[in-house]
């Protein structure tokens, strides 16, 4: 039986920069089970499915200690500039933490690291954590441009969320 899925609203959702750091934060309450969240936010050659803007994940890698190397492929647009982005993650996980590590010389990315806290709830959904620091390795224009990628954060935090619930509701 399918769960009707309502829109997903993402609590302290927060977008903080300090010189060129941004950092992504918030909470989500899912109405999906801790595992199929889980398998979604681990499916790592479909994680295009999560956002529109993934053009292509692969996973790369198993390490013997654990640790999945994947590498992931973004295009964007902000206003008329398109950018289209890379970075491989080593990706650990154990029941209710999930974390990725994005490798600076394999990627857009001088530093990052992304973080979902997974915990179940009192009616067989999920709340959800999740925690996100990117230091760009590209040029971000000064005035307007730290503006405009908080923006973008912001909208594709709510994205993932929405479809992550969609998915693993399916699951």
């Amino acid at each position: 039986m399918l769960r009707r899925t309502k829109t997903v609203e993402i609590e302290n959702l927060e977008v903080l920069r300090c010189h060129s750091r941004y950092t992504v934060s918030g909470q989500v309450r899912l109405q999906s089970p801790l595992e199929a969240v889980r398998a979604q936010l681990l499916n790592f050659n479909h994680m295009d499915r999560l956002h529109r803007c993934i053009q292509r994940s692969e996973l790369q890698y198993r390490f013997p200690d654990g640790r999945h190397r994947v590498h992931v492929q973004v295009r964007f647009c902000i206003i008329r500039f398109e950018f289209a982005l890379q970075s491989t993650q080593d990706f650990t996980w154990n029941e209710y933490t999930i974390q990725a590590v994005m490798l600076p010389e394999k990627g857009d990315f001088t530093y990052g690291k992304i973080w979902w806290n997974l915990a179940p709830d009192d009616s067989e959904g999920t709340q959800l954590q999740f925690r996100v620091e990117l230091i760009p390795a590209f040029w971000v224009p000064p005035l307007i441009g730290p503006y405009l990628l908080k923006h973008l954060l912001l909208e594709k935090a709510r994205e993932i969320t929405q479809n992550l619930e969609r998915l693993a509701t399916l699951s």
